[in-house]
């Protein structure tokens, strides 16, 4: 009867065994009496479990991959780790804890355990690499943004319709023609009627079932001479399209044609050429500039301020108009006409601006502030139109206001993002409403041609800061052009006048990040606060020579290019000569700040470091990507190899 009761339990325990091998999460669905044990190699060795039946000890089990079993609470078992040829064994992982040494280990189930069986080389080198980034400034290495020339600066009344429109350069003539034919023609023996006919056969495609031929000299200098070739062909019933075979290139870069664009050092700074590559904007895009005002009638501005949705808070009515100059210059950094072969550009070229005037002669009150966040957000009567996306405070107060507070927690469960300048009064702290919990917070950084941008003099900081972007220093001339490190942009402080005016401070900072957060939206990303602050945080470019007593917390310089794309790795390959050629061996990736990584357990032999940083993640170098390898290096058997590589901006 007993022998009977213990083949029992031995078939219970078989079926169990087998059961598991497929069902490995159900052990606990089995009976609480069961864990789970699972053996994983790296597949340079095998496994041996010993005692998988607890009671008799018997069952042996040879793992050279991975596999799974359930196993009643507190057996024991043994597994032996055997490396293949040429390899031996290194450690236990069990449940994450390291056991070095022991080949043989005697294993209790008192939980779940997940087993890890490493081997290495018998010779067991080492590498170890530190992987930092280097920036460029002032600009991308893509960027010749300092080899425009600089024109005369005119600050005087510009006639508010005198924008030109965007000249046309005429396409240069094509020197080539693709010839497609009918899928059902024979290519090659038009190939050969062609070339009997005395065409320059440049290329042909069996796939596309086309050839390219070089046209006449006649052809290339005169349009009339080109479109009577065409013509030849076209006719032929055989063909079924003719055009000219342009040459395209990867655009790295978009350069806005604005006449004082080669002023704007501060869009270079921050990768903007690069970003406009990808989005300039959106007509959905709705930027609010609570300020001084806005004068919309600045002809970098007309036709890009929403004027119906145009509100004086103070006055209570819809005289917007911009006495100060301030509104104005920051809306013009926001989203001044772009590529209109006038002016200045601005970070949006596509975008609505809604004027909210919260300030008479350059001050104003908290109680006017908070009502124009209620009205840029929908929540206010009179209603706006639509309500707005972004509201950019370019102003601040050392004082907290609840009034505000409220009303900034109100915006955001509206969906609004909000920004806000840190402050100009160089010290710890943030002003309000920088200061409130969810507002995206701003300081200011110079110029500092040739080098890294330093935090400006005047820029408030703090832990808490969010986000730096270009305030200018119109103390300098750093790149001794002739002109000071402000910021340029429209200003207009007189109905009759029109012009444009450089200017400092967190003020100019703010609009640059309400401008890029612009970008995100129209390129895709969400309209959530979190999100954003979060993605513009992780790709922002990390400042080495912030003073040591300051603290800014997370904060780094913005990279609008990066802030579209969303990189969020560097990718570092192993290379290992083998049979004459490098081959990858290991990859590791890191954060995107860098760090430090090891290879462990190699082969001797040659090796080779490259680390890339894939902007776009196209899985291939790409103008605007971060790259660098080592020198190839020789690592001998037990020997421990130390490399250091900075990431650079490819061309």
């Amino acid at each position: 009867m007993q022998s009977c009761r213990k083949a029992i339990k031995l078939t219970i325990l078989i079926v169990i065994f087998f059961f598991s091998l497929i069902f490995l999460a159900s052990c606990d669905m089995i009976s609480s009496d069961f864990y789970t044990l699972e053996i994983i190699t790296d597949q340079r060795g095998y496994v041996v479990v010993e005692g998988l039946d607890a009671e008799t000890g018997e069952d042996i089990v040879k793992i050279e991959s991975s596999d799974s079993f359930c196993l009643e609470k507190n057996a024991i078992v043994e597994i032996t780790a055997y490396p293949f040829e040429d390899y031996q064994f290194s450690r236990w992982e069990i449940n994450g804890e390291k056991i070095w040494n022991q080949e043989r280990y005697s294993l209790k189930m008192t939980g779940d355990k997940t087993v890890h069986a490493y081997f290495g080389h018998a010779d067991s080198a080492e590498i170890t690499a530190e992987i930092s980034l280097k920036h460029s400034f002032p600009a991308s290495p893509l960027d010749n943004f300092h080899t425009l020339e600089l024109p005369p600066l005119e600050t005087a009344s510009l006639d508010i319709f005198s924008a030109e429109s965007k000249k046309q350069q005429p396409e240069k003539e094509p020197e080539e023609i693709i010839v497609g034919f009918f899928r059902d023609v024979n290519l090659a023996e038009q190939i050969d009627s062609l070339e009997a006919e005395g065409y320059q056969l440049i290329d042909s495609s069996r796939e596309g079932n086309f050839v390219t031929i070089r046209l006449p000299e006649a052809a290339v200098e005169s349009y009339e001479e080109q479109a009577k070739f065409f013509d030849k062909f076209k006719n032929r019933s055989e063909v079924r399209y003719v055009e000219s075979n342009q040459s395209y290139q990867l655009l790295s870069i978009t350069y806005p044609d604005d006449t004082y664009y080669s002023y704007q050092w501060n869009y270079p700074q921050i990768r903007l050429p690069q970003a406009w590559n990808s989005v300039t904007g959106s007509a959905d895009v709705r930027v609010a500039v609570l300020d001084t005002g806005v004068n919309s009638s600045h002809p970098d501005l007309h036709g890009r301020v929403d004027e119906s949705d145009g509100y004086n808070v103070v006055a209570e009515n819809s005289d917007y108009f911009d006495d100060i100059g301030h509104g104005t210059h920051v809306a013009g950094i926001i989203a001044a006409a772009t590529d209109n072969n006038q002016g200045v550009a601005g970070v949006l070229w596509n975008s609505s601006i809604i004027p909210v005037k919260v300030m008479e002669n350059g001050s104003g009150t908290w109680s006017n502030i908070a009502d124009g966040i209620y009205y840029a957000s929908g929540l206010q009567d009179p209603e706006i139109s639509q309500p707005v996306d972004i509201i950019n405070l370019s102003l601040g107060g050392p004082n907290k206001s609840q009034a505000v507070k409220d009303a900034v927690q109100a915006a955001r469960e509206e969906g609004v993002i909000l920004v806000a300048s840190a402050g100009n009064s160089g010290d710890e702290g943030l002003l309000y409403p920088a200061k409130f919990e969810g507002v995206i917070s701003v300081g200011a950084v110079d110029y500092n041609y040739p080098e890294e941008p330093n935090l400006a003099d005047y820029s408030n900081y703090s832990p808490d800061l969010d986000i730096l972007a270009p305030g200018g220093d119109k103390t300098v001339d750093s790149s001794n052009r002739g002109k000071n490190d402000g910021i340029l942009s429209t200003f207009s402080d007189d109905i009759d006048s029109y012009g444009y005016e450089f200017m400092e401070g967190t003020s100019m900072s703010a609009p640059h990040i309400s401008g890029v957060i612009g970008l995100m939206l129209a390129n895709g990303i969400p309209r959530d606060d979190e999100i954003i602050l979060n993605i513009l945080q992780k790709t922002s470019i990390k400042l080495e020579n912030i003073p040591e007593n300051i603290d800014i917390g997370e904060a780094g310089l913005v990279n609008a290019y990066w802030a579209l794309h969303q990189p969020d790795r560097i990718n570092v390959v192993l290379k290992r000569k083998s049979a004459g050629y490098f081959q990858d061996y290991q990859t590791i990736e890191i954060p995107l700040e860098g760090g430090s990584l090891s290879f462990s357990d190699l082969p001797s032999g040659e090796y080779q470091l490259q680390a890339h940083l894939d902007v776009q993640s196209t899985e291939i170098l790409d103008p605007g990507d971060y790259y660098i390898e080592s020198d190839i290096f020789l690592v001998e058997a037990d020997e421990t190899k130390e490399i250091n590589l900075q990431l650079r901006e490819t061309e």
